[in-house]
């Protein structure tokens, strides 16, 4: 058996031609990363397809701020008693 040379046994040329493009490929993964993160920004967050968020009971709108520890939260479709 012959004996060769790892030099000559290479598939491709070394050398700076492969990290150009694998920078290439990196800044356009950023680009398309950052596109994303633009273009999901600019959606509304509507509830188009009807399905309540978990945590959420169906008809009810969720509040924006949460309510203080230890306070009793009336259902939306009763009115809350008045405070003592």
């Amino acid at each position: 058996m012959t004996n060769i040379d790892p030099k000559d046994a290479r598939q491709g040329r070394e050398g700076r031609p492969v990290l150009y493009v694998l920078i290439a490929a990196l800044a356009l993964a950023v680009i398309a990363f950052i596109g994303m993160g633009f273009f999901g920004a600019s959606q509304p967050d509507e509830n188009i397809g009807g399905i309540a968020p978990s945590g959420v009971e169906s008809g009810a709108a969720p509040s924006e701020t949460p309510a203080p520890a230890g306070s009793v939260v009336a259902p939306a479709d009763e009115p809350a008693a008045p405070a003592n």
